[in-house]
């Protein structure tokens, strides 16, 4: 038994009439096998236009009813006795019926039926259109506006779910009786519905009605409809009413939902997240969707078209065609590429191209993904693993079960293992204080606390351990669970801390030994902390409350103004916030104590907002050592006023035996004695000089050098001016302080080579001018004396001479440590050198 297509198929196939189907151009697309009975040929008339094929020299008449027919869509429109010329030849007479069924499933244009002209029995013509209607789904209407009889066909009552026998009614459409019509039209629909209704009966209109809208059958089920019809009127201007409307009704349904899923479906392309691309084979962009055109900053009007290599650098045509060539081999293509924004940002993506073909055009579909975050975070990962991997912190992975599962570079080489050795070792091998009896418990505590720290030790391979501080994170992972453990080597830091704990340790026992008060004032909440000690110098009781007011009653009120200014000038925001004083404090019971107190004022802010935050100090009890110190300077006191007197005795004596010489020379009548006894007063002059110069200085250990020597040199002079010698004397010193042990020898070299000069450098009575000049420089003194006079003989050699004057200054020059230099010419120089300190012996 034939199927409903089939039966349609097979009665249209034996029609009388033949049957085609034409666009609305005019143009056959289907024709039926029925057509061969006008002496015409199926195969031959698809793609032909039909007036032209079928009628020649009458297209004109033919085109004039296809035009009509387009103009009234459902309505029958007859071109009688057409000349249809046939492949044989023969010329046949037909009536050409055109329909125009637009959007009618299996139409969707120009039903055309030719019809031989003969005579026929209209019951039979009409018995057979009913039938290609009933085949084609379209379900017929007609509607007397004089009498209000309306006629539906069986298939218009299948499509509105109407019985087969049911009168149908068309009553107002606010009526709400269920056998009215207007009541399955769909709520949402009726208005619009009631209004093409009424344009197209309305008097001044071309009664054309053409829309798509719901219904719901009184089943319940949905359906769409596609509703074409044409009202005729009658009469002129104002007596013009309709009189008759004829339509057709098609059931849309499967065609909306088609064009819904359609819809969705393009709009789901249109909206995707993802970049789509349609590109044919010229790398020609058919289409481009909303996230394409954004990716690139182009409207879609500008990116349609555009070649694939114009916003690709990665694809110049070479590169595409080795591309599409792939895609169409393997039926897809995947590749990571660069696209380039409309400002020319590039930016990495990742291309999944597919090949196929539809209607005779070759395509790839392409989905981009911008992959700018995930190479980013690619990035970051690498990044993140080689800085762990690189990291001088061991890092380890460990599993559920205690087992390492990753251990980067420095763990397996702070322990001596290398990786493979250390993977899949337990935590008990390296760590024995949590041994693998323990494994469970340890890593319920790590879930559950999800970070922890705590120290431990590991052992190395070689078996010595290293103390670590491990910080365990835990983390699962696509239903896997980790701990992640940084183990920190901490050796140097507990070294550092036994160290510090043995230097607070040994500061302590300095505080106790020395006895040092400690004491910490926090300024901004006053609060005050006092040492025992502290409390014992200032006689405060081990729990009695502190403050920094109770320091001051302490003090000595001779030192109070004293204390108070250096206590304000550390805490001065514009200091360097130290205090360091010694006073006196004052106990109740009448003792005076002296103490050293130094602290240090910790500020913080700037300019204007600087503040004291914190004064650190300690105090001291001196007493002890002021008492000795006092002793001591009256005891240094006593010394030093008893050492006055001893170099003021010995000048004395100096001076008495002086006294002595020049009396007892007085007695003297041999030049030579005379001089002898005046050479040895001066000799005992330069030595007075000393003492009488330490007598009169403050140091009694050092004498100022350059005031001795001008003396000195000013009482050699007058000395010889009574001998009628005159010479003069200029002297150039530094200021500078020399100790007995060097000024008394050097006045002596100094003495006998001035009386050198005066005795022997200007004889006959002649004058001159001797230089006398020291300085110190680089730890040295230099002693120059040089004259103007005659020099010294050509045979005389100071270096040998066994004159009592050059054997002394030879032996005094020795014994400072330094050097002599004698230039000869006119004059004579002399230039000793030694060093300003005593020589030691």
């Amino acid at each position: 038994m034939l199927e409903p297509a089939g039966r349609a198929e097979a009665l249209i196939e034996n029609l009388a009439d033949g049957i085609l189907i034409l666009d609305t151009e005019g143009v056959i697309r289907w024709s039926a096998a029925s057509v061969r009975r006008q002496g015409l040929t199926p195969e031959a008339l698809l793609g032909r236009p039909a007036g032209e094929t079928l009628h020649g020299g009458e297209a004109a008449r033919f085109q004039a009813g296809l035009a009509e027919a387009l103009s009234n869509p459902g309505t029958a429109i007859t071109v009688k006795a057409l000349r249809v010329l046939g492949a044989d030849g023969r010329t046949r007479r037909s009536d050409d019926t055109l329909t125009f069924l637009p959007d009618t499933e299996g139409i969707n244009g120009v039903l055309l039926a030719l019809r031989s002209y003969r005579e026929r029995a209209a019951g039979e013509t009409e018995e057979q259109l009913r039938q290609v209607v009933r085949l084609s789904h379209i379900g017929v209407f007609d509607h007397d506006h004089l009498t209000g009889a309306i006629y539906w066909s069986p298939e218009i009552r299948r499509i509105y779910g109407w019985g087969e026998t049911e009168p149908v009614t068309m009553t107002n459409p606010r009526q709400t009786s269920t056998a009215n019509t207007w009541n399955l039209i769909h709520p949402q629909d009726r208005e619009m519905v009631q209004g093409f209704v009424a344009r197209a009966h309305a008097v001044d209109g071309d009664g054309l009605f053409d829309v798509e809208y719901r219904i719901i059958r009184r089943d319940g089920e949905l359906r769409w409809l596609s509703t074409r019809a044409q009202t005729f009127f009658v009469s002129e201007g104002a007596a013009r009413h309709p009189v008759r409307t004829v339509g057709a009704v098609q059931d849309i349904t499967a065609r909306k939902h088609t064009e819904r899923q359609i819809e969705l479906m393009q709009m789901s392309v249109d909206r995707c997240s993802t970049a789509i691309y349609w590109v044919n084979s010229q790398a020609e962009v058919t289409y481009a969707n909303d996230s394409a055109c954004h990716s690139l900053g182009l409207e879609r009007e500008e990116l349609i078209g555009r070649r694939v290599w114009e916003f690709d650098p990665d694809f110049p045509p070479a590169v595409w065609k080795a591309a599409w060539d792939q895609a169409k081999r393997n039926s897809f293509v995947r590749i990571q590429s660069r696209h380039r924004r409309k400002d020319g940002d590039l930016f990495p993506i990742d291309i999944l191209g597919t090949y196929l073909r539809f209607d005779d055009e070759e395509l790839i579909f392409v989905f981009v993904q911008d992959i700018t975050e995930r190479e980013q975070a690619e990035r970051e990962l690498r990044l993140m693993h080689a800085a762990i991997e690189k990291s001088h912190t061991p890092f380890f992975s460990i599993s559920p079960a205690g087992r390492i599962i990753y251990a980067n570079e420095h763990a397996c080489r702070s322990l001596g293992y290398t990786r493979e050795e250390l993977l899949g070792k337990g935590t008990w091998d390296i760590d024995p204080s949590y041994p693998f009896e323990t494994q469970t418990q340890a890593w319920e505590q790590v879930r559950d606390y999800a970070t922890m720290r705590f120290e431990s030790s590991h052992r190395r391979k070689d078996g010595t351990f290293i103390p670590v501080e491990v910080t365990s994170n835990y983390f699962s992972f696509k239903d896997e669970q980790y701990a992640l453990a940084f183990a920190q080597d901490i050796t140097e830091r507990k070294n550092s801390e036994r160290a510090l704990r043995w230097s607070e340790e040994r500061l302590q026992q300095v505080v106790l030994v020395y006895n040092i008060g400690l004491f910490e004032h926090d300024h901004l909440t006053n609060g005050v902390y006092w040492s025992p000690e502290l409390r014992k110098y200032l006689r405060i009781g081990p729990d009695d409350p502190v403050s920094v007011e109770l320091f001051q009653p302490a003090i000595h009120p001779d030192d109070l103004q004293k204390v108070s200014q250096s206590i304000a000038l550390a805490h001065s925001p514009g200091g360097d916030g130290r205090y360091s004083l010694q006073h006196r404090i004052l106990h109740p019971d009448g003792t005076i104590h002296w103490v050293d107190t130094r602290s240090q004022t910790v500020f913080e802010g700037e300019g204007t907002a600087r503040h004291a935050v914190r004064t650190v100090g300690a105090m001291v009890d001196i007493t002890a050592r002021v008492e000795a110190e006092e002793a001591l300077r009256h005891s240094l006191h006593e010394k030093e006023t008893l050492l006055r007197e001893v170099h003021h005795r010995v000048k004395n004596n100096l001076q008495i035996i002086a006294s002595l010489l020049h009396f007892q020379a007085k007695k003297v009548r041999d030049p030579e004695d005379l001089a002898a006894f005046s050479e040895g007063r001066n000799r005992l002059r330069s030595m007075i000089l000393v003492h009488e110069k330490l007598y009169q200085s403050r140091d009694l250990s050092r004498i100022d050098f350059g005031s001795y020597i001008r003396a000195l040199a000013r009482d050699l002079q007058r000395s010889y001016l009574t001998t009628g010698r005159n010479v003069g004397v200029r002297v150039t010193a530094d200021t500078f302080a020399l100790p007995i042990e060097s000024a008394v020898p050097c006045g002596m070299i100094l003495c006998e080579l001035l009386t050198n000069v005066f005795k022997y450098a200007f004889p006959d009575g002649r004058s001159g001018t001797a230089d006398v000049s020291v300085t110190a420089a680089g730890g040295h003194m230099h002693l120059n004396v040089s004259d103007d006079g005659v020099g010294l003989p050509q045979d005389f050699d100071p270096e040998h001479s066994t004159s009592f004057g050059w054997q002394l200054i030879r032996n005094l020059t020795a014994q400072l440590g330094g050097t002599a230099e004698i230039v000869r010419g006119e004059g004579t120089q002399v230039a000793i050198s030694f060093p300003r300190g005593p020589v030691p012996s």
